[in-house]
């Protein structure tokens, strides 16, 4: 690289339509297109392939579910309930927040049902009234039929007689599945009586996603304002909610926190670090103006290329200012060892070859996160290169134009302590070093020995316990059974997907028989056309001939009107209820989630399943039917955790060793060696400070361990490539530690588990690599 005036008059002439290039973009980007904002930690992990169509079965059916929002409204009195969620829906029925709000139900949304399935009703049966067709047991249909009759609290007459002869259709629509057992039809509005409570259900659709900031914002404010008018017309009611919104509200809310106490925190300490070190404002203006040129940058490109930006992208991004200013500070710190005599160019040059091997070091760190194929983390490592590349470019460009000799000469107290440090590693010889050395791997072997792995999904979640709480007395109010696990059932056609939906649901009854209704399918609602054709030949065969004559005598109908409804209801016509049909009416609103359509070449039906169900014996239904595939994806997702963590600790080894070999071959075996041993110690160290302390290992903390090893060797690098004096390298590298376990060490205190395993790593293995290496002064030799 050329270090002559003209040279870095160019280079800052081209940082500088950098920079306005930069800032520019970033504000046209803040006022004329919004950033946006993910707060879906899940979005971090790999998404499905298009060929994988159970996997992307399940993303769209959790993205249907995400939007959704139960709210219960209670009292010890049903009518303070009611008038309370009047109030409350007033405030909350606004179209331009929630697509749909379900709460007043009126007479022609009740009859909506039977009017729908009428005109099928002598092919749609309950499943135990289809079963007895189905064996010959039409008699007990009959007997059934004759026992309802004569009833006291019939609901029979003479119209549905001529229509519904044996009133099976009555007992399909009364026994058909409900997602929420417990919830019955009081006043127009759906309640249920639960210790000494009426609550009233109010279920809402947001017309955003759950996940934007925006959408939680505006909805969460609405949602208060209902509940503050609501309390104060009637203090005494309570009011229970679920739904992602509120737990992604939750998140959101954490990370803003962690952003604003990881960016103020460096910063501050960052200023005062420059303060007490050079005594002087200008090195803070610069050095901040280092970092913050990094974070907007990479800011600015990260949010252009992956169109929206994680919120963990932007904790991370926080902390990464105490890495961007390391540059600043050993250019820093050759110009106060410099001292009056010291010129740009010359500290430049005498610096250039550490910074930028260290920079080449830590973009490979990144460039090997980049290669997971979790989104997440590809956003991390983008915003990372970016941020410390321009970070860098700045020092290199900018720097020399703006940086003078000192006036004047001092000695702060940062230089005694590094003084210090550094004369106590001079007085360290190599058998000394040999046995600091043979200490660290026995602290790391018994360290690692207790060790334990966690792969769990859960470590993602940090909730607060008030959510979760009412989202247990809700499930248990509204009798809502239904788990996070499910089938997705496939076909080449609708009707093959409805067929086996149906053979599925024959095993779970009969595997689960002792479990009540153990799942909720579709094929209760709309039957494959195959078993709709069957029991209409059966009802006509069975049911239709002398039989419904004999049975018209029976209870008295005359003859010749017995004729006449025979004849009218073998007039019918078979036209069966198709899928489409059931999709596009009314009645399907609160099911049609059951239902995903065609995804790439096949159609695609979802089978909610109970909560208290063998995890085995569902996994082995699955395995059995090659059209099923069982979907837990609590545990699906702990197994990606398990697999790419397993792979990028094997990665970290090949890196280990192929680092090994490149500085064996550019040092000699001798000094290559010693020139390793610090980066690999700072790695097993924090593996054993986490053993012995029961902090658990996990994905996030193997790539962080990533990081450790590329801000390990940066350190050892500024030692080994030193030109001048091993004073303004100490200083630097000190400066450097100390910025650097701020914001990273504040990573560890976050609220997020996420982010705290990974903090908590990178403090343990950046305090160790700072503290080793200097030890690569007792094999370089005195200066």
């Amino acid at each position: 690289m050329v270090f002559s005036s003209r040279a870095f008059k160019i280079r800052f002439i081209l940082w500088l339509f950098l920079v306005v290039f930069v800032l520019a973009f970033f504000v046209a980007r803040l006022f004329f297109s919004p950033i946006l904002f993910n707060t879906n930690i899940m979005k971090l992990l790999p998404g499905a392939s298009k060929y994988n169509i159970p996997q992307q079965s399940g993303e769209i059916f959790s993205s249907r579910l995400e939007n959704q929002i139960i709210f219960l409204v209670g009292s010890p009195t049903q009518k303070i309930s009611e008038k309370a969620a009047d109030v409350f829906f007033s405030v909350l029925n606004d179209k331009s927040i929630f697509k749909h709000i379900t709460y007043l139900t009126n007479s022609q949304e009740q009859m909506a049902w039977g009017d729908f399935y009428f005109p099928y009703r002598l092919f749609l049966f309950s499943s135990a009234q289809e079963k007895l067709l189905h064996t010959h047991h039409a008699e007990k249909i009959v007997q059934s039929a004759l026992v309802s009759l004569y009833s006291p609290t019939s609901l029979v007459n003479s119209n549905l007689l001529a229509t519904d002869p044996y009133f099976t259709f009555l007992h399909f629509i009364t026994t058909l599945p409900r997602p929420a057992s417990n919830v019955s039809l009081f006043h127009d509005r759906l309640m249920v009586h639960y210790k000494n409570q009426w609550y009233v259900m109010i279920t809402a659709i947001l017309r955003e996603n759950s996940f934007s900031i925006t959408a939680q914002n505006k909805a969460t404010q609405l949602i208060s304002s209902a509940k503050t008018k609501m309390l104060i017309a009637y203090p005494q009611v309570n009011l229970l909610k679920t739904g992602y919104l509120f737990f992604a509200k939750a998140g959101s809310d954490m990370a803003r926190h962690d952003i604003s106490t990881i960016g103020i925190g460096s910063i501050i300490g960052i200023i005062l670090l420059m303060l007490i070190t050079f005594r002087s404002i200008s090195p803070i203006i610069f050095t901040l103006l280092s970092g913050a040129l990094g974070f907007i940058t990479a800011f600015v490109l990260t949010s252009w290329l992956f169109g929206s930006l994680y919120l963990f992208t932007l904790i991370f991004g926080a902390s990464l200012i105490g890495i961007c200013v390391d540059y600043a500070f050993f250019y820093y710190a050759e110009q106060l060892i410099g001292g009056k005599e010291w010129k740009p160019e010359e500290g430049l040059q005498n610096i250039f070859r550490a910074i930028s091997l260290g920079l080449l070091n830590l973009l490979l760190a990144y460039l090997i996160i980049s290669f997971t194929p979790m989104p997440g983390l590809k956003q991390l490592a983008v915003f990372a290169i970016t941020g410390l590349s321009v970070s860098y470019a700045t020092v290199v460009c900018a720097f020399p134009y703006f940086l003078k000799a000192r006036k004047y000469v001092f000695y702060s107290p940062i230089q005694k302590i590094t003084d210090l440090y550094l004369s106590l590693w001079r007085k360290v010889t190599p058998n000394a070093l040999l046995m600091i050395y043979i200490m660290f791997a026995a602290i790391s072997v018994f360290g690692i020995m207790h060790l334990r792995v966690n792969d769990d999904v859960h470590q993602l979640e940090s909730m607060p316990a008030h959510l979760l709480n009412s989202n247990k007395i809700i499930q248990k109010a509204i009798g809502s059974k239904f788990g996070t696990t499910f089938y997705v059932v496939t076909g080449n056609t609708p009707d093959e997907t409805l067929l086996h939906v149906k053979q599925l649901s024959m095993q779970l009854n009969k595997i689960f028989k002792n479990n009540g209704r153990p799942y909720l399918a579709i094929n209760d609602f709309v039957p494959p056309i195959s078993s709709q054709r069957l029991n209409f030949q059966l009802y006509r065969k069975i049911l239709l001939g002398k039989k419904i004559l004999t049975y018209f005598n029976q209870i008295g109908v005359s003859k010749q009107k017995a004729v006449a409804i025979q004849h009218q209801l073998l007039s019918i016509q078979f036209k069966p209820l198709t899928i489409n049909k059931w999709v596009n009416s009314t009645v399907s609103k609160s099911l049609r989630f059951l239902w995903l359509g065609k995804i790439s070449h096949q159609y695609v039906s979802i089978v909610l399943l109970a909560q208290d169900l063998n995890i085995h014996k569902l996994q082995e239904i699955a395995s059995n039917n090659k059209f099923v595939t069982y979907i837990n994806n609590e545990k699906n997702v702990s197994h990606i955790f398990k697999l790419y963590r397993q792979k990028i600790s094997l990665l970290l080894c090949l890196i280990y060793f192929v680092l090994l070999l490149l500085l064996l071959w550019r040092y000699g075996l001798r000094k290559g060696f010693i020139y390793f041993l610090p980066g690999l110690s700072s790695g097993l160290l924090s593996l054993a400070v986490m053993g012995l302390f029961g902090i658990p290992l996990t994905l996030f903390s193997v790539l962080a361990l990533v990081l450790v090893l590329g801000i390990s060797m940066d350190y050892v690098l500024f030692f080994v490539e030193t030109r001048t004096t091993y004073r303004s390298t100490i200083l630097a590298v000190t400066l450097s530690a100390i910025t650097t376990l701020l914001s990273f060490g504040l990573l560890a205190l976050s609220s997020t588990p996420v982010v705290h395993f990974f903090g908590v790593t990178l403090l343990i293995g950046i305090l160790s690599a700072f503290i080793l290496a200097p030890s690569v002064i007792a094999v370089r030799g005195k200066e």
